[in-house]
């Protein structure tokens, strides 16, 4: 798996960028071009001028998808030494330096401090890892009115809707379901 992505549209559109080894290992589950390609099609008007947070970043392809296609800025966590070195190299190869913050933390932990405010918040966590109520209480936090998060997992029945949110869309692409949720 490890190798390389591409960016589906926006002003990078087609510029490659590489995929951590730990994919390898299913330790970081990328999403693919399609999968990409219908959430960022879904998303269109919210992208202009936001501000995205990708907690669980793996590769940083929604963030860099996002700045491709119009995100003012972009914040990644990931916990992983390796996986956030890619990522940096990745912000470099692409110039999104000015655009991007990078930031080596575990996104449960990160999401328990004092919240910042974010536009689009991408939760896409490993499979096997399962966010506890508290996690998704803090959260609230982080979302700007009228924000929304974008949850990736395996299928509808690995995930309980949680207390303060309601489904707003979502589909299902071969081995993966997403939802766009919006806090109620």
């Amino acid at each position: 798996m490890a190798g390389t992505l591409r960016i589906t549209g926006g002003a990078l559109v087609r510029q490659r960028f590489a995929v951590p080894e730990a994919a390898d290992q299913n330790l970081v589950r990328p999403a693919s071009d399609r999968v990409r390609e219908a959430i960022f099609s879904a998303l269109g008007s919210w992208l202009p001028d936001s501000t995205v947070l990708d907690l669980f970043a793996g590769s940083g392809a929604y963030a860099f998808e996002s700045l491709s296609r119009g995100a003012q800025s972009a914040v990644l966590i990931e916990k992983s030494p390796e996986t956030h070195a890619c990522i940096k190299a990745n912000i470099q190869k692409l110039k999104l330096d000015s655009q991007c913050k990078l930031i080596h933390d575990d996104a449960l932990r990160f999401v328990a401090q004092a919240p910042r405010k974010f536009d689009l918040i991408f939760v896409d966590p490993p499979y096997t890892l399962k966010l506890l109520d508290t996690f998704w209480a803090d959260l609230t936090h982080w979302i700007a009115p009228d924000g929304l998060v974008i949850f990736r997992c395996r299928s509808r029945s690995d995930f309980n809707l949680p207390a303060g949110y309601e489904i707003t869309r979502e589909r299902t692409y071969g081995g993966t379901w997403v939802a766009f949720l919006k806090p109620i």
